[in-house]
């Protein structure tokens, strides 16, 4: 008789633990912007369970993604309703922060040239040849001024080039 339970048992292994409620619980988690572990946090399942409901159901997957922007998208427009009725501090707050990622675009944007600049005066093949000309140059003049006596170390029975 116990071969027969066992047969008759639509499905194996264990029960989904998202149940109607807890897919309730999560799509609120997901309205307030939650990430998928802090949504498995909130309503007190697994990340792995969450996961693997998302792979099972990949619409559901999507609706995520759209509902975990939403306060996002929410604060954007109360700021903007807020510039637009004039409302000085959130217009000065605003600039600020405006003004503070441009800033940050621009320093980004030169450590980007400096890099590239330090990669090309590392790599003689792409200096202009008239830099890679003076490097010649000066090794010549290191050269020259290695191999030249001081005055003081000179032999006693040589003279100067003056006398």
């Amino acid at each position: 008789m116990e071969r027969k339970k066992r047969q008759t048992r639509k499905t194996k292994g264990r029960p989904c633990v998202i149940t109607s409620d807890v897919l309730e619980k999560l799509i609120g988690a997901f309205q307030m912007g939650l990430s998928i572990r802090e949504a498995a946090a909130f309503v007190g399942i697994s990340k792995t369970a969450i996961c693997d409901y998302l792979a099972k159901n990949p619409e559901f997957k999507d609706n995520v993604k759209t509902l975990q922007i939403k306060p996002s998208t929410l604060a954007k427009v109360t700021i903007y309703g807020a510039l637009a009725a004039g409302d000085i501090e959130v217009s000065r707050w605003f600039l600020e922060r405006q003004s503070k990622r441009e800033s940050e675009k621009e320093r980004a944007r030169l450590m980007r040239v400096q890099r590239q600049e330090i990669e090309r005066a590392s790599n003689p093949e792409s200096l202009p040849d008239a830099i890679v000309d003076l490097t010649g140059h000066w090794a010549r003049v290191d050269a020259y001024f290695s191999s030249r006596k001081p005055e003081s170390e000179k032999q006693e029975g040589e003279t100067k080039a003056g006398d």
